[in-house]
């Protein structure tokens, strides 16, 4: 079997791994470095906490990054930037409710 020299494109480490074909190559050290599971609510809000978004399997990083920007355009375009609870839960900011509003009952 031909050994695959697989690097991590983020750390550059590099790993030589024998399998059969490149995909079981890179199977092979994902499996060592990730778990997958299906996404529930709490993955949502910790993503959006770290400023995540999701990613489309087969996107380019600057395909990524453009969804980013269009997303964060769209809440600011939404909930504005001043304050308000939209825009505090946009921005992961804390609320404090104005004591004449309904948010503070």
């Amino acid at each position: 079997m031909p050994i695959y020299a697989v690097k991590n494109t983020e750390t550059g480490q590099l790993r030589l791994v024998e399998a059969k074909r490149p995909i079981s190559a890179i199977n092979h050290v994902v499996g060592t470095m990730f778990t997958v599971a299906e996404a529930d609510a709490r993955d949502g809000v910790e993503l959006g906490r770290q400023g995540g978004t999701v990613e489309i399997a087969g996107q380019s990083a600057e395909d990524i990054e453009e969804d980013r920007q269009r997303y964060q355009e769209s809440v600011t375009k939404l909930v504005g930037e001043g304050p308000g609870l939209l825009a505090a839960i946009a921005t992961n900011q804390p609320v404090t409710p104005d004591v004449e509003s309904d948010e503070a009952e």
